[in-house]
Formats: structure tokens, sequence, C-alpha cells
């Protein structure tokens, strides 16, 4: 059997021409090229490909997060801008308060402001009674009765004058009254607080 093959190679040989045996041996060789090729360069580059492909696709979620992280970043500098915005204001208004709200007591100096200059304006102070101070949360409250006549919008004009002083004066009560019948005068009873910082 051996020799059966033998011979059919050998007359396989010799009908091939020397020509087509170089087309096969070159079209052999470039298959097996391609085959090597594929094998370890484009598989091998493919796996390259791949790991490259994650790479990038890691790289573009941290990218994300760190825009995400620069947002946060931007709006957290937004806030804090304004909330320091916000409390130079409050500290401004805490200020302007304190300068409102003396150190002493000065009572005299309270009956002068709520007293003071009213003639000229139609309303006349006819008595201010001091009432016992209050002290609580480091202010000291210091009310007074006091007692005006006048008319409707003259004492309306006074208390808008009572409650705008630099010292901070609140009127907490009001008792208005016809000073006659059939007379456009008033008399009023109001109840009027002003504050000082305690403990001085």
């Amino acid at each position: 059997m051996n020799s059966d093959i033998q011979k059919l190679l050998s007359s396989f040989r010799l009908s091939i021409s020397e020509e087509q045996r170089k087309e096969i041996i070159a079209v052999v060789l470039v298959a097996a090229f391609s085959l090597l090729f594929y094998r370890f360069v484009y598989l091998g580059n493919a796996r390259a490909i791949a790991q490259e492909d994650l790479a990038i696709a890691n790289s573009q979620r941290e990218l994300a997060a760190v825009k995400e992280e620069i947002q946060g970043a931007h709006t957290l500098k937004k806030l804090v801008e304004d909330s320091s915005l916000s409390l130079k204001r409050l500290e401004a208004r805490l200020r302007d308060i304190k300068e409102r709200i003396p150190s002493n007591r000065n009572v005299s100096g309270v009956i002068a402001e709520i007293s003071g200059g009213d003639a000229k304006s139609g309303v006349r102070v006819l008595g201010i009674k001091p009432l016992p101070p209050e002290t609580r949360d480091g202010l000291t409250r210091l009310p007074f009765l006091v007692t005006v006549e006048g008319r409707f919008a003259s004492i309306g004009d006074w208390f808008e004058r009572i409650e705008n002083m630099r010292r901070i004066m609140v009127i907490d009560n009001i008792l208005l009254e016809p000073r006659a019948e059939n007379s456009q005068a008033l008399s009023a009873q109001v109840y009027v607080s002003a504050y000082a910082r305690a403990g001085r």
C-alpha cells in the first residue's frame, strides 16, 4: 500500500509543472502567513484594542466624576459666596441694632427723645411715666406710659417719629379716646419701650 501512495505522489509530482509548483508554494506561504498574522498579530491587537477601549471607558467615567465634582464645587462656591454676603448683611444689621441699643439706660435721655419737638407738630406730651424695667436675654426693656393729645393725623405722625428714632423704640400698646365730645382732638395713652444692653 505504501508503494501505491508513493506511485500516486510521483505521478502527481510529474503532472505539476514547475511554475504551478511555485504558485502552490506561494499560496501555501500566503495562507500560512495570513494564519500566523491572524493568530499572533490580529488577535493580540484585538485584545490590546479591547483593553484600550476598557481603559478609555474607565477614563470617561473618571472624567464624568471629575466634572460632577467640579460642578459640585462651583455650586458650593456659589452657596458660600451667597452665605458670606448674607452674613455680611446680617453683621451690618447687628452693628446697626447695637448702635441703636445704647449700653446705658439714660432714662432722662429717653424722656427727652420722647417729648422733644412735638409741640410744633401739633402733639402735646402731657405726661411720661417710667414703668419697672425688665431684663432678659442680654437686653433691658425700659417701658414708659406716655400720655399725649392732638389731632389724629398729628398723633399718627408722632407714632412714626417714635418708631423711626435712632435709638430703638417700640410702641407696645395704644389707647385712643376723644378729648371731649364733638372734638377733633384725641387723647392717647401710649406704652413705649426703649432698650438698653443689660449689665452695663
